[in-house]
């Protein structure tokens, strides 16, 4: 692969859609650790994600005291490796989500913008604020709507001690130390700050737009 330098570690792999996994950065705990990766998919493709093991970003909102952790390329798995990165790349293209999640080589991008917008209302949704996961809506004051799904790091960390679980991918993620409105402000404003709100959430306003009744003046 082009640009490969002396840490990098490709592995190539078995599966009907991913060729290859490539470490950019050393691995020192395959537990405890955060590596940059490329994944080189069956059709050509190339992507790029951070994957983060649970525990780093435990210890790191422990050491650093933050509420939540946000990325531009997040990929949470159980272990720093390929069987697990591989799970989460899967999962993350049977979602249809790989390019809101991951980032294509060779693609023309300017990086992420920052948001003037700021955070005008949160709204729970399903879940209670004492369940392992919430659905918020969050409103911005530029009109903007975004649904994502919130996770205390606790309960990441529970959900892939189960047995056959290999990596904790959710459209829209937002992972917090805990589900309160404090940390979910937080991270929310960490997402407008970096830019990816409209990266990472499902924006609901658009999707309401194409969803517009046909006038009654085109109706029979």
């Amino acid at each position: 692969m082009d640009g490969e330098g002396p840490e990098s570690r490709r592995i190539e792999v078995d599966h009907p859609h991913v060729r290859a996994v490539t470490f950019v950065t050393i691995v020192e705990d395959s537990l405890d650790d955060w590596a940059d990766i490329w994944v080189d998919l069956v059709d050509r493709r190339c992507y790029s994600f951070t994957a983060y093991t649970p525990s780093q970003i435990a210890r790191e909102m422990e050491e650093d005291g933050l509420l939540s952790h946000v990325d531009y390329d997040p990929l949470i798995v159980r272990e720093m490796t390929v069987p697990c990165i591989v799970d989460g790349v899967s999962k993350i293209l049977e979602m249809d989500c790989i390019d809101r999640i991951g980032i294509l080589h060779g693609k023309s991008t300017s990086g992420p913008q920052s948001s003037c917008s700021g955070i005008k209302a949160i709204e729970w949704g399903r879940a209670e604020p004492a369940d392992a996961g919430a659905e918020i809506i969050v409103y911005l004051t530029d009109g903007r709507r975004y649904r994502l799904t919130a996770f205390s790091i606790s309960s990441i960390i529970e959900e892939l001690d189960e047995p056959g679980r290999l990596s904790f991918v959710k459209e829209g993620l937002l992972v917090v130390r805990a589900l309160n409105d404090d940390c979910i402000r937080n991270g929310l404003q960490e997402m407008l700050e970096a830019g990816v709100i409209e990266r990472h959430g499902v924006r609901l306003d658009v999707a309401r737009r194409e969803r517009r009744p046909a006038s009654p003046s085109s109706r029979n």
